[in-house]
C-alpha cells in the first residue's frame, strides 16, 4: 500500500531498503528432512516427538492451504498433541482464541497458512515446521523468521519431498548456504550441525504412516479431511510459483539423502539400515534376459551379441551424461555445457551503432521506485481456492517479466501530471480520449457507491443511478438473504402451495394441449 501510494502521489520517491544485506540470523538452526510426500504426515508426528520438550514445548506449524490445517488439526488432536489452527478464511474471533490459547501455552502446536500468519507476534518462539515448503525464497525467511529474535536461540525444520527439490535449491542459492551430509555427523541429536540434509528414519516412520492410515479409517472425519486435503493440494499446485528452469532441470539429477537426519535418532545407524541403504543402491549387471542357466539359450546369446555392439556407445552416453553438467557436493554451482562460438561479423570502424555498447549495462544498474518496490514486495499467495480465484482474476501477464504480475490499481486521469518513473501512461496522456476509473474499496464493496470500471473512449463516466436500479439491487440483496436464513412453518406450507399451483398449471397446459392433438 505505502509503494502505490509513493508511487500515485509523491514527487521523485526514494526506496530506501534495510533488509538488503540480511537474510537469516546466526542464531538460526535449519534442518532439512527429506521425506515422501504420501508419508509427511507421519514425519511431522515422528519430528514433533523429537521437538516438543520441557526446554521447548511450543512450535508453528506452517501448511499450504486451510484444508491441510483443518486435517493436521484432527490428526494431532488424535495422536495426542493439544493444538490450534488459524487461516484466512476464519473468523476473527476464533482466530483470536487460537492464538491466545498458544500465547498462554495451553496448547503446543500451532497450525497456520502464510497468509493467517501475517502480523502475528510470537516473541518467545523457538521452533518453525514446513510442512510443505515455501514456492519463494523470500517465504521462507518470512517464515523462519518469526524464531530467533532477539538474539534468541531458534530451529526451523523443513519436510522436503521429491517435488519441492528444485525450490530448495532455489533456497540454497539465495541464502548462499550449503546443505550438509548426514553420513559425516556423529549420529547424535545433540551434536547436530546446521543445515544438514537427511532422511528420516525408516523403520519409525512406517510405525507412523501406519497409525495415520489406521485414523483415517477409523474416524470419518480425519478420512473425509485427508481427502479434502488432496483435492487442495490438487488445486494449490496449480497456482503455487515454480521453480527456476536451472533449478528443476539440476532437481532432476540430484540423489535423494539416504542417510537419517542425525537429529531423529540418538543412535547411530543401525546394521538393518546400512542393509537397506546397500539394497536401494544396488544396480543389477544383468538383465532379466540373461537370467537363466543355459549358456547357450537364444535370448542370453542374443543379449550377449547386442552388447558386444552397442556397450561402448552405451558407455560414452553415460559418461557424457555425467560429464554435461557436473554438480558440485552442495548442490549449489552448476556448470553449463560450452556452445559453438559463431563468428562474429566485424564492422566498419565509422559505423555508428542505434545504441551505446554499455546501454544493457547502465540499464541494469538504474535504480527506480517501481523496479526496487517489485523487487522488496512480497506475495502471500492465497490459502483456499476462493482466494486463489480471485487473486487470479487481479493477474495480468507482463511481457516483460514474463510472468503474471498484479495489475496496477493505481487510478491516473489522462489530464493529471504523470508521477516519476511512469512511462506507460504517456500514450494514454497523449490520446486525452481514455479514463481509467477504477475504485478497490474492500469494505465498500455492497455499497451501491463502489464501481470497478475501465472506460476506452470518448464515453463520459457518471455516477448517476436510477432509482429503480438502487431498487432492484435492494431487492436482489434482501432475497440472497432470506435464501440463507432459516424459514418458519408457515413459509414453508406457503412455498409449497405456490410449487403445487404452478405445477397445476403446467399439468393442465399438458392436458390441453394432447386433447388438441388428438383432435
Amino acid at each position: 500500500m505505502i509503494v502505490e501510494f509513493a508511487r500515485a502521489g509523491l514527487s521523485d520517491p526514494v526506496l530506501i531498503r534495510l533488509d538488503v544485506d540480511w537474510k537469516l540470523p546466526s542464531t538460526l538452526w535449519l534442518g532439512w528432512i527429506s521425506v515422501r510426500a504420501e508419508l509427511k504426515t507421519a514425519a511431522l508426528l515422528l519430528l514433533l516427538d523429537k521437538v516438543l520438550t520441557a526446554d521447548t514445548p511450543q512450535a508453528v506449524v506452517f501448511a499450504a492451504t486451510k484444508h491441510h490445517v483443518e486435517y493436521l488439526h484432527l490428526v494431532l488432536q488424535r495422536a495426542g498433541v493439544a493444538s490450534a489452527y488459524a487461516y484466512s478464511g476464519l473468523d476473527p474471533a476464533a482466530r483470536k482464541i487460537a492464538l491466545g490459547r498458544f500465547m498462554s501455552r495451553k496448547c503446543a502446536v500451532l497450525l497456520v497458512t502464510d497468509v493467517a500468519a501475517r502480523g502475528l507476534d510470537l516473541p518467545a518462539l523457538d521452533t518453525v515446521v514446513n510442512y510443505h515448503f515455501p514456492a519463494k525464497p523470500k517465504l521462507f525467511v518470512h517464515r523462519v523468521g518469526r524464531s530467533a529474535r532477539a538474539g534468541r536461540a531458534g530451529r526451523a525444520f523443513s519436510l522436503v519431498s521429491a517435488d519441492d527439490m528444485a525450490h530448495l535449491l532455489d533456497l540454497q542459492l539465495f541464502l548462499g548456504a550449503e546443505l550438509g551430509d548426514a553420513a559425516t555427523e556423529p549420529g547424535l541429536s545433540t551434536a547436530c550441525s546446521s543445515g544438514v540434509w537427511g532422511a528420516a528414519p525408516a523403520d519409525q516412520l512406517e510405525m507412523r504412516h501406519q497409525d495415520v492410515v489406521a485414523w483415517e479409517k477409523e474416524n470419518s472425519d480425519i478420512g473425509e479431511a485427508a481427502r479434502v486435503a488432496a483435492r487442495g493440494w490438487q488445486q494449490y499446485l496449480k497456482w503455487r510459483e515454480p521453480a527456476s528452469a536451472d533449478a528443476n532441470r539440476r532437481a532432476k539429477t540430484a540423489p535423494a539423502p539416504v542417510h537419517t537426519h542425525p537429529f531423529l535418532t540418538d543412535t547411530p545407524a543401525p546394521a538393518a539400515a546400512l542393509l537397506m541403504h546397500q539394497i536401494n543402491t544396488y544396480t543389477p549387471k544383468g538383465t532379466i534376459l540373461e537370467l537363466t542357466t543355459k549358456i547357450d539359450s537364444p535370448m542370453y546369446l542374443a543379449m550377449k551379441a547386442k552388447r558386444k555392439v552397442h556397450g561402448k556407445t552405451i558407455e560414452k552416453t553415460r559418461e557424457g551424461k555425467n560429464t554435461e553438467t557436473p554438480v558440485d557436493k552442495n548442490l549449489n554451482v552448476t556448470l553449463k555445457k560450452g556452445t559453438k562460438k559463431k563468428k562474429e561479423f566485424i564492422r566498419d570502424e565509422n559505423y555508428i551503432p542505434h545504441q551505446a555498447n554499455d546501454h544493457n549495462t547502465e540499464l541494469g544498474m538504474a535504480v527506480n521506485l517501481s523496479a526496487g518496490a517489485s523487487g522488496a514486495e512480497l506475495d502471500l499467495g492465497a490459502d483456499c481456492g476462493e482466494g486463489a480465484r480471485h487473486r487470479a482474476a487481479l493477474l495480468r501477464w507482463d511481457r516483460k517479466r514474463k510472468k503474471m504480475v498484479h495489475h496496477d490499481p493505481i487510478v491516473y486521469h489522462p489530464m493529471s501530471p504523470l508521477p516519476k518513473g511512469v512511462k506507460h501512461i504517456d500514450e494514454v496522456r497523449a490520446s486525452r480520449a481514455s479514463i481509467i476509473v477504477r475504485v478497490a474499496v474492500s469494505h465498500l464493496a455492497n455499497s451501491h457507491y463502489t464501481r470497478s470500471l475501465t472506460f476506452q473512449g470518448t464515453l463520459a463516466v457518471s455516477e448517476f443511478r436510477p432509482r429503480w436500479v438502487r431498487h432492484n439491487e435492494r431487492t436482489e440483496r434482501t432475497r440472497a438473504a432470506a435464501g440463507r436464513a432459516l424459514r418458519d412453518k408457515h413459509q414453508i406450507v406457503k412455498e409449497r402451495l405456490r410449487k403445487d399451483k404452478i405445477k397445476a398449471k403446467l399439468k393442465y397446459k399438458m392436458r390441453t394441449k394432447k386433447n388438441k392433438r388428438k383432435k
